[in-house]
């Protein structure tokens, strides 16, 4: 899984990258160009303060991680994937809405260019969730989201722009691309899980055997 997620990765990161590059640089000028000052102040806003904003609305995801993590000390393997997929559950769901919410506001100026609005968007979506993963460069979990947030935000972009789709159509698209995402990290979770709960029964075996062998000894030199 890891293996095919790099190959995937590799394979889709040159047209990401460009975007990442140009996208917000030729839609951020483009607009200004064209007049839509409000648009992409708003989006530079957004940019400057989202990381803050997103990270006061992810405090809620705490809940669930402080108690799957006590479950992971605990050897509670259960408990601990079931919190841990409801904080993974509860960090998509806040993509979703804050990214819908964005594409709104972007989208609904009719005088502004369809693909300038598109570029900015997906700068102004991107931004606050590159920033944050900046600071987690190993986490793999944060990482994977925000590839799997650019590829379903490049997605919309196709299908408003180039099949001429509404927001509302569109927008399935990029939410089956963030299942696909919260799946992959579940199943990360999962194996992580299984590997952990392996790892403890192969030391309690060893504790055991290393027990049995001291007994032995002892019986030896009485």
């Amino acid at each position: 899984m890891e293996r095919f997620f790099s190959g995937l990765t590799t394979t889709l990161s040159v047209p990401i990258l460009l975007l990442n590059v140009l996208g917000g640089i030729v839609g951020g000028i483009w607009l200004m160009v064209a007049g839509e000052w409000s648009l992409f102040i708003g989006g530079l806003l957004y940019m400057m303060f989202g990381a803050m904003i997103i990270g006061l609305l992810l405090m809620p995801s705490l809940l669930f991680a402080a108690p799957a993590a006590a479950f992971a000390e605990k050897r509670k393997y259960v408990l601990f994937f079931i919190f841990g997929l409801l904080g993974i559950a509860y960090t998509y769901g806040l993509i979703a809405v804050s990214t819908y919410y964005i594409a709104d506001i972007a989208l609904s100026s009719q005088s502004a260019p369809l693909w300038a609005s598109l570029l900015w968007l997906y700068a102004v979506v991107l931004a606050p969730w590159q920033y944050m993963a900046s600071k987690e460069q190993d986490n793999t979990s944060t990482g994977m989201t925000t590839f799997f947030l650019a590829l379903g935000i490049v997605a919309l972009m196709i299908c408003i722009g180039i099949f001429g789709m509404t927001l509302g159509q569109a927008f399935p698209v990029l939410v089956v691309i963030l299942v696909i995402s919260l799946v992959i990290q579940l199943l990360f979770t999962y194996a992580l899980t299984r590997a952990e709960k392996h790892a403890t029964r192969h030391n309690d075996v060893i504790d055991i055997e290393q027990t049995d062998d001291t007994k032995r000894t002892w019986g030896d030199l009485e």
